[in-house]
């Protein structure tokens, strides 16, 4: 798994806000631009979303995972809910 690949021991964990995740997503996916990873992210957090059974991404278990982000991955989270 990708994940996988990049634990290792002792490693330091990094804090991402919006613009390195849009940036680190890009570079690992190949994309050309940071606007196809937003479409990526947001699709990949709707997808989340609705195998959590919240498709708004504001209840239950998606409202505990909403409340662990970053104000800006917030609202990348939310914009997901109201874009599928």
């Amino acid at each position: 798994m990708l994940w996988l690949s990049f634990d290792r021991p002792h490693r330091q964990i990094r804090r991402l806000h919006e613009p390195r995740l849009l940036y680190e997503v890009a570079r690992m996916v190949g994309f050309d631009t940071e606007a196809d990873a937003y479409r990526a992210i947001i699709a990949v957090f709707a997808a989340l979303e609705s195998a959590l059974g919240d498709p708004s991404g504001k209840t239950g278990t998606a409202g505990h995972i909403l409340a662990q982000l970053p104000s800006d991955l917030k609202r990348l989270w939310l914009d997901a809910g109201r874009q599928f």
